[in-house]
């Protein structure tokens, strides 16, 4: 006589087994064929903020590029007076920087996901925005740090521009002839316990 009862148990129980264990790290498995698929994998794909890393940012390094009657420290800190946002990447200029900048904004251009960059006109008609390069420059002169920023985000850090233009805000619309000032890196704060994740993934 044969019984495959226990054949059929073990099955289900082996899912069960692993979701478990999963959940148990933080791991959210859909099911039981997405486990299975699991086992198969040999390439992950994280979303980084909250898994790698802690969502906090720090600031590394300022790199000049070109001079500026101003300076790097009192543009940055005169727009975040003026900006005001609450964001990571505005919370590590400012450990960096402050926001009691003393020059006068006429205008601004808060940070969107949509353009990435935030801007401010102050006095004289000047505009100085910070955020991606790609976004903050012309092609060509993005082509002019595209080797020195792609070997900083190679390396895991994120590098934002500062950059200035002769021509004010006009509404939503940004100057297209920013010219760059200085790189900012910043870094993602990696949790304690991401290489123990990782670690499991590779078990």
């Amino acid at each position: 006589i044969s019984c495959p009862c226990a054949l059929v148990i073990s099955v289900p129980m082996g899912f069960f087994g692993g979701i478990g264990s999963a959940s148990k790290r933080g791991i959210l498995v859909k099911g039981g064929n997405y486990l299975e698929l699991l086992a198969k994998a040999n390439i992950f794909a994280f979303d980084k903020t909250g898994t790698i890393s802690d969502g906090k940012m720090t600031f590394v390094e300022e790199i000049t590029v070109a001079d500026d009657e101003n300076g790097a420290e009192l543009v940055i800190s005169s727009m975040l007076a003026e900006l005001k946002d609450a964001n990571q990447t505005a919370i590590a200029l400012c450990d960096r920087y402050g926001d009691r900048g003393t020059l006068n904004a006429i205008s601004s251009l808060p940070f969107n996901s949509t353009r990435k960059l935030s801007a401010v006109t102050f006095e004289g008609d000047v505009t100085y925005a910070f955020g991606a390069p790609e976004f903050v420059l012309t092609e060509n002169e993005y082509g002019k740090l595209k080797n020195q920023i792609e070997t900083h985000t190679s390396s895991g850090l994120r590098v934002l521009v500062l950059a200035r233009s002769n021509t004010p805000l006009n509404g939503e619309t940004v100057p297209e002839d920013f010219t760059a000032i200085s790189l900012l890196l910043i870094a993602d704060n990696v949790r304690n316990d991401a290489a123990e994740t990782i670690s499991w993934f590779k078990e």
